[in-house]
């Protein structure tokens, strides 16, 4: 069942993919809640809603298929552009409410940032699991930019808190300790904290530091960052 819901500049198709009844509308309000705090919204978005994590996760797995998506990455909260406009996609039941309010929030200000299949091209030598490490993490640097802008460090920092604590329990410092300490190092230099890196070095934390100062905008450094990344990856 879809639903369209206004947003400041924009509209909203809610799709339900069988969650329990009020979840999908209370997903929309808090993502609607994000668009107004910054006071703008993408053209158009869809809101997937699943009833489970599962059912999420084999409906990306799907199109991922269907697209030749390399990289599907999941999590409690989903954003992603594949069809060339933006897409949140969430599961029944999800993260406590705190916490997937500070999701909502982030992945909504992706979906305004990064709707496009632009932010899926990149010219860079670096390898495909650099490069995608280093474009998520450059985007979220962005989001956490515009999420303090927008009167939302409390949603950021509450996101921070997770993905530090989340990248800590993973041990060994493979590629997803990597992604997620590189996630949690681009949020704490939105927020001008600091935070000590474990698996990447020093180098990288303060190139994503850089970026937060100003200047340029991060996207247009990412191919710095991929190759940075490769060279922690070993």
């Amino acid at each position: 069942m879809a639903r369209v819901r206004g947003l400041p500049g924009g509209r909203m198709v809610v799709v339900d993919h069988g969650a329990p009844p009020g979840f999908a509308d209370a997903v929309a309000s808090e993502v609607e809640a994000a668009y107004r705090a910054c006071g703008r919204a993408p053209d158009y978005l869809e809101l997937h809603v699943y009833g489970s994590r599962a059912a999420m996760e084999a409906a990306l797995a799907a199109d991922a298929a269907l697209l030749g998506v390399a990289v599907a990455a999941s999590y409690d909260v989903v954003h992603e552009a594949w069809h060339g406009y933006p897409r949140i996609h969430v599961a029944y039941p999800g993260p406590p409410p705190e916490l997937r309010r500070a999701m909502l929030a982030h992945e909504a200000l992706h979906a305004l940032l990064h709707g496009s299949l632009e932010y899926y091209v990149v010219a860079c030598p670096a390898g495909p699991e650099a490069l995608h490490v280093a474009a998520t993490a450059v985007k979220d640097l962005e989001v956490g930019l515009e999420m303090v802008r927008c009167g939302l460090a409390g949603e950021a920092a509450a996101l921070l808190d997770y993905t530090a604590r989340v990248a800590r329990e993973r041990g060994s410092c493979g590629l997803e300790a990597v992604s997620d300490e590189l996630r949690a190092l681009a949020l704490a230099a939105a927020l001008g904290e600091d935070l000590e890196p474990r698996c990447v070095g020093s180098r990288l934390a303060e190139e994503l530091r850089s970026l937060a100062r100003g200047g340029a905008r991060p996207w247009s450094r990412v191919c710095e960052v991929a190759l940075l990344v490769e060279g922690a990856l070993g």
